[in-house]
């Protein structure tokens, strides 16, 4: 199996490297075809260890060699595939396979091509790393790759200044969990003697850690996964990115880039829950990033961005039940996003390639019709979102709910409660104002829609019935109480048997997650009174409340970071060059020069009047 396993890794990084190399001599469909099947094949393979595994399989430890050898310090590149890196690795390139054949048809009219391509591979094979690595120094290198292909990625489209300042932004703030994560291992090194898995978890319970060491690695693995996984107060880069093509927002958020600290968070939840501390603040972030995404998701024009907040929202939800206790729940959590997102970014993709580029709601309306793949498609992924009864939600939503009023209180229910209906009332907004109501847009846009490719229409098709059975599989809601007993075999041994099955009766289960869902539906339907019955849709308009300047404000996060950050940093920037490098380090180099000059006038002179005595 060892070959295998490497080529799991190996077959997505020869498709970046050969369309790098090729540097777009194939056509569109050859670079396509070349990207997605090799990621494919790298599905199948993934495919073959996870069936391995849920059949009784013992994890697979391939080492490949030795990257470093100092001392007592072994550092091994090798790959270890057990229940939650088979399961990741399935989620990234079956996601990922789609995402490149939905390309071919977005971005065909793109110019550099090619670079797409090779950046989404690259994306991939880093995610992959991340996940299949057997030790923390090789999960950080696949880390980094993270940072340096989210950051081309949205930076493709260079020639627009915006998406160039988007990229920076990304890597910089990127960059702060970067640091985190680097700290952090020192720390384990320091503590463990060794970055292997295997050796740091089976030590952990009998080193009896002091609080200080266990708040300040818990602290930095903590400052990591919030700046990868955009949550607050590090969440603001991943709007700004909406300005990157669909395609890559999809990848982004679904499977090659946020994913990446929850999988930290995941796979090192023991060290999280060191410190206490550490453990609560997970789960108070998770709770007030749901919060604050979905109120400023409110007041967003942008489908790319409304979707984008969205995403930072159930991310959030999904720290929030690491942080209660439940890293399974969270595994489900993250699987249903993963697939609904990847539903709802494809769908609207069809919506803004239709209408030519426009991703401006106020400008959208009466394409139910018009779209029918993109009108089903989009309501499955939505309705999964929201966690809509029946097709999905019930026991997971109990379960997180009880353990949010066990851990945060009862303020902590009203608020996980709020952040559902929050959601529905974005998301249906969002729905009604593409779908419904007369067309808002220009009168090309009425009279003429641009016709997609097929291969544009398959991955939304195929991405909405995955939705739906991982809704009904991860879900269960016939099964309240035993939702998620057909993974237990699987994972157990990952999280342990006390965090693997929902522990609470069908009877508490309804009693908790009832409200919510009422909740739920309510948004719904008051969102289609408003905005469908009585047409109040989103228009442009020049004067807004104070508490709608907030909302489309970020909360003034960006201008408190330009304040508090960037400014200073500037003015920083600009004195240090302006006197070390201006005036001390070129001034020194001048002063040296024309030192030497006068020196050499002075010895030349006294020559020339030795020689004319």
């Amino acid at each position: 199996m060892d070959i295998v396993a490497i080529l799991v890794l190996l077959l997505p990084l020869i498709g970046a490297v050969a369309n790098g190399l090729l540097n777009g001599r194939l056509s569109v469909h050859a670079m396509s075809w070349l990207s997605a099947g090799l990621v494919l094949l790298s599905f199948l393979l993934s495919l073959y260890f996870f069936v391995h595994l849920y059949g009784g399989g013992e994890p697979i430890r391939t080492p490949v060699y030795t990257f470093l050898a100092v001392d007592s310090l072994r550092v091994h590149f090798s790959l270890r595939i057990d229940g939650l890196s088979a399961w990741m690795m399935l989620l990234v390139t079956g996601i990922g396979s789609l995402i490149q054949v939905y390309s071919s048809g977005y971005l065909k009219d793109q110019p550099s091509l090619w670079r797409f391509f090779a950046y989404v591979n690259l994306s991939l094979v880093s995610m992959l790393l991340l996940v299949m690595s057997d030790n923390l120094v090789m999960m950080f290198a696949g880390w980094m790759g993270l940072s340096l292909s989210s950051y081309l990625l949205v930076s493709f489209q260079y020639a627009n200044r915006v998406s160039t300042r988007a990229a920076r932004k990304l890597f910089f703030v990127n960059s702060i969990g970067d640091v985190g994560l680097l700290l952090g291992l020192l720390v384990i090194f320091g503590a463990f003697n060794s970055y292997a898995y295997s050796e740091v978890f089976e030590l952990l319970p009998r080193l009896r850690l002091d609080s200080a060491t266990g708040v300040a690695l818990g602290g930095l693995l903590l400052v990591s996964v919030v700046s990868k996984s955009a949550q607050v107060p590090l969440f603001t880069w991943l709007p700004d990115s909406a300005i990157a093509p669909m395609p890559a927002l999809a990848l982004m958020q679904t499977t090659a880039g946020v994913m990446g600290g929850l999988y930290l968070a995941m796979r090192c939840y023991p060290l999280l829950t060191v410190a206490p501390l550490i453990h609560e603040s997970l789960a108070l972030i998770g709770l007030v990033t749901s919060l604050l995404a979905g109120l400023i998701a409110l007041r967003q024009h942008d489908v790319n961005r409304i979707l984008t907040y969205s995403t930072v929202a159930q991310l959030g939800l999904t720290f929030l039940a690491l942080g209660t206790g439940l890293p399974l729940l969270a595994m489900l959590c993250a699987t249903a996003h993963a697939l609904s997102k990847a539903t709802l970014f494809a769908s609207a993709g069809l919506i803004v390639y239709a209408l030519g580029g426009e991703q401006d709601i106020r400008r959208m309306g009466g394409l139910c019709q018009a779209l029918p793949i993109a009108y089903w498609t989009f309501l499955w992924g939505a309705l999964i979102i929201v966690a809509v009864p029946v097709l999905s939600g019930v026991s997971i939503w109990g379960e997180l709910l009880a353990n949010t009023r066990a851990s945060l209180g009862i303020s902590g229910w009203l608020l996980v409660t709020m952040s559902s209906g929050l959601s529905a009332l974005y998301l249906s907004r969002l729905f009604f104002a593409m779908f419904f109501n007369a067309s808002r847009g220009t009168e090309e846009h009425r009279i003429h829609l641009r016709k997609y490719p097929h291969a544009m229409a398959i991955p939304p098709l195929v991405l909405a019935s995955l939705s739906l059975v991982s809704g009904f599989l991860c879900f269960s809601p016939l099964m309240p109480a035993v939702g998620a007993d057909w993974l237990i075999p699987f994972l157990h041994r990952l999280f342990g048997e006390t965090h693997a099955k929902p522990a609470l009766p069908a009877s508490m289960v309804w009693l908790f997650v009832s409200p919510a869902m009422l909740l739920v539906l309510g948004a719904i339907v008051g969102a289609y009174w408003f905005y469908v019955v009585h047409r109040h849709m989103p228009v442009y308009t020049t004067s807004s409340s104070k508490v709608e300047r907030i909302l489309t404000e970020n909360f003034y996060l960006d201008k408190f970071y330009d304040w508090m950050v960037v400014r200073p940093m500037e003015r920083l920037s600009q004195l240090l060059y302006y006197y070390v490098e201006v005036q001390a380090m070129e001034g020194s180099i001048s002063g040296i020069g024309k030192a030497v000059q006068r020196l050499g006038t002075i010895f030349r002179r006294r020559q020339n009047t030795s020689n004319s005595s």
